[in-house]
């Protein structure tokens, strides 16, 4: 090895040592500042875009608030814990993510995401329960009502929050087979939120004593005999063909029942 080379090694070694020491003291510097800087602000913001207002700004100060003697404003940021607080937060129903951290300035943040419903169920048991788009299943808020469809009928299927929804990997020409009925609904749920037209046309989804499932539109007097979720975007296809080329033409009140359970065809009885 050369002089020179020598050298080099040596020189890029030194500057691993004062890159290292650099990084251990400015951490202790900023532990330092930590112990000396107070809270003096919380900043809350809650993610509203559907539109779904079940977590309030003062509801979220006075649930931190409570983990530290009534008030986080004048305590150390040393001693404010943001995986005390997100932990906290996440205990609510409602919300899907929460993001917590502190800044220099003095200033604790917390950014939430909230639950988005899309299904209201109705069980046998007597209970009534949001679907969410996460697969879970959560409380009625005595704040607010989503406005989403309703599910009722042969449902045993019990509330449970600690469940989720969301199918594993699964062959889709048998899931009717192994997946129970709420996952069904769940699937069934997500497709109709997720289609504009749909999502503002299906009302109820009632399910029958053959774990079937049978659709009531907000507009027309017809019911719509769906069936399970096997081959369920090609059932939506033929229902909004049909919806386009028939009703429209004959009139949305013609029909009692319009069955698309079967492949490659639409089965109308008429009023």
């Amino acid at each position: 090895m050369s002089f020179k080379q020598k050298a080099i090694k040596v020189l890029n070694i030194l500057l691993w040592v004062v890159m290292i020491s650099g990084f251990f003291a400015l951490l202790g510097f900023v532990q330092v500042e930590q112990k000396t800087i107070l809270c003096n602000s919380i900043g809350v913001k809650i993610d509203y875009q559907n539109g779904e207002i079940f977590v309030s700004e003062s509801e979220v100060k006075a649930e931190i608030n409570s983990l530290y003697n009534d008030s986080l404003i004048g305590k150390p940021l040393i001693d404010i814990s943001s995986i005390k607080i997100r932990e906290r937060l996440l205990q609510n129903p409602y919300i899907a993510k929460a993001k917590v951290y502190s800044t220099v300035d003095g200033g604790v943040h917390i950014i939430l995401i909230q639950r988005k419903p899309i299904l209201r169920v109705f069980n046998m048991a007597g209970q009534s329960f949001y679907i969410t788009s996460d697969g879970q299943m959560v409380p009625l808020s005595d704040k607010y009502t989503a406005r989403v469809p309703v599910s009722n009928g042969i449902l045993k299927e019990e509330f449970s929050m600690s469940r989720n929804l969301i199918p594993g990997l699964i062959s889709w020409d048998e899931a009717d087979l192994v997946l129970s009925t709420m996952q069904k609904l769940y699937v069934l749920a997500m497709y109709i939120d997720q289609d504009e037209f749909f999502k503002l046309q299906v009302d109820q989804i009632y399910v029958n004593e053959y774990r079937e499932f049978e659709l009531t539109p907000k507009v027309g007097r017809h019911t719509i005999l769906f069936g399970g979720v096997c081959n369920i975007a090609e059932k939506f296809q033929k229902l909004s063909a049909f919806y386009n080329n028939g009703l429209n033409k004959a009139g949305w009140n013609k029909y009692k029942t319009l069955n698309i359970k079967y492949k490659n065809q639409v089965i109308c009885s008429k009023n």
